[in-house]
């Protein structure tokens, strides 16, 4: 059973040996494995030669911090500026929906107004109409009344000549 050394977190591991490596990645660029295998070695080599201070496994876990800092940074960044981005677009989205509602309600304020002109013009016509007929059937009435009058006039004249005829047959 090969040695166990421990990792920068205090835990104790096995000795890693070429047997027990996983496979290379396929797309890993060659420094990659070369920066895992020499890695891998300094730490070897630090558990073994007992120096005892950890300042390559402090080193790596420092760097190893900085690296995970710098990913979550160069994240945020990327996600802020597409966050930004995405503002921007839905900001300029609604500015051109409210220019198109505005447009949408200026066509339909002027067409408003139109129908009221047209409504108003059609309620003056109607009121002048009216104060036409109104007019004409006064007129006729007056006419009517005066043709009545006339006709009461001569049936009057009509009863008074047969009453008058009357009386003469009686006295005859």
């Amino acid at each position: 059973m090969p040695p166990k050394r421990k990792t920068a977190t205090g835990r104790k591991t096995k000795k890693s040996s070429a047997a027990s490596n996983p496979p290379l990645r396929r797309n890993a660029s060659s420094s990659d494995v070369d920066m895992d295998a020499s890695s891998d070695s300094m730490m070897e080599s630090g558990s073994e030669s007992g120096n005892g201070n950890g300042l390559d496994h402090k080193s790596m876990a420092v760097d190893a911090k900085q690296r995970k800092a710098q990913k979550q940074q160069r994240l945020e960044e990327d996600f802020e500026s597409k966050a930004r981005a995405i503002k921007d677009q839905l900001e300029g989205l609604i500015k051109n929906h409210r220019q198109k509602c505005m447009q949408t309600q200026d066509g339909q304020l002027a067409k408003l107004l139109s129908l009221a002109q047209k409504k108003a013009n059609i309620e003056r016509q109607i009121k002048e109409q009216a104060e036409e007929l109104a007019y004409a059937y006064e007129t006729m009435r007056e006419e009517f009344r005066a043709v009545l009058q006339g006709m009461v006039g001569d049936v009057d004249e009509s009863i008074k000549a047969l009453n008058a005829l009357e009386e003469k047959a009686r006295q005859n």
